[in-house]
């Protein structure tokens, strides 16, 4: 990281960020340091970190300014006040997950916003439909604290203003996005990992419950009739939160599913996260499915579409009777 300057204008991102192992971290991270590139030196990007519990306290770099322990509400309006106490921060960009920021549906998010003066942008990674009536007054305080809110789908903008009553106005749509990548034909990446006669499902990230994963291998016997030949890559090693609380029972669940369908020769599992190259399974793939926990659920037990791009919806009975070819 560049030398810290001072009397720049900075932006702060909360959020979780590496070396805690999260996806809305590495993320964070990637938008940052993108953020940084493109604006510096006039305007500087800058971190207040998102912590489990009072123990946990990773090595951060110096552009972590601050950090907030997710289940200590007075940490919330404590940073917000030393941010206030910095002319040099003009705006907060919130990098929001539920699962990150403590109390139900992360409800001690608000006494940060409360107490913050900049303007602020929230970026939902999760728009849940048919919210529960506590979950749409969190979001719906959350879009209210924001000058703008931003989600990475058109269905997530449209969730936000059928489920939530939220003002389409205030909403904006900034697709995910991935590493710049010169193209490459997937048939020299799946030779290499000798998979060159398969037709390439995958889903990649730590691995935990709420990403919903069974309900894919559940659509699987489906789509083998009609795709043979189709593999589907799980990517990544467990969520060490969920790693600490139970072990393995999650992935134990998951291949014992496998077996149980008779499906050992078009699912495989790569228990890494980080130190395998993703870029180079993204290459091969002819669908990817988004990570989205009861989102899942939603999409093969209702064929309902959803505020995240899964291929799971595609998985569906409905729509596979319509599908010509893996994408």
């Amino acid at each position: 990281m560049p030398a810290i300057r001072k009397n720049r204008n900075l932006v702060a991102f909360l959020s979780t960020f590496p070396p805690r192992e999260c996806g809305i971290a590495t993320f964070t991270e990637d938008l940052s340091s993108a953020f940084r590139e493109l604006f510096s030196p006039s305007v500087d990007a800058r971190i207040v970190a998102m912590n489990l519990d009072e123990v946990s306290q990773p090595n951060y770099p110096r552009s972590v300014i601050s950090r907030i322990n997710q289940n200590n509400i007075s940490d919330y309006s404590r940073v917000a006040r030393e941010l206030n106490s910095r002319p040099d921060i003009k705006l907060i960009n919130i990098q929001h997950e539920f699962g990150i920021f403590g109390g139900r549906w992360g409800e001690n998010l608000l006494a940060f916003m409360e107490n913050i003066e900049m303007p602020i942008i929230t970026t939902f990674h999760s728009v849940l439909p048919n919210p529960e009536i506590k979950l749409k007054q969190v979001v719906n305080r959350i879009a209210a604290r924001s000058a703008f809110t931003v989600v990475m789908t058109k269905r997530s903008r449209d969730i936000l203003i059928a489920d939530y009553t939220i003002d389409k106005k205030k909403i904006r749509i900034i697709p995910h996005g991935i590493h710049p990548l010169i193209f490459s034909n997937s048939e020299k990446s799946k030779k290499i990992l000798g998979l060159s006669d398969k037709t390439i499902l995958s889903t990649f990230g730590l691995l935990n419950r709420e990403k919903g994963i069974e309900y894919v291998i559940e659509a699987l016997p489906d789509v083998i009739k009609k795709f043979p030949n189709i593999l589907f890559l799980i990517i990544g090693a467990t969520h060490p939160i969920v790693l600490k609380k139970e072990g393995e029972r999650y992935r134990n669940f998951l291949e014992k599913k496998v077996y149980g369908l008779g499906l050992a020769g078009h699912v495989k599992f790569y228990n890494r996260y980080l130190s395998i190259p993703i870029r180079r399974f993204l290459e091969l793939c002819h669908m990817r499915s988004e990570q989205g926990g009861p989102l899942y659920q939603l999409l093969l037990r209702r064929q309902k579409k959803t505020s995240l791009p899964m291929s799971a919806y595609w998985l569906s009975s409905k729509n596979l009777k319509n599908m010509r070819k893996p994408f």
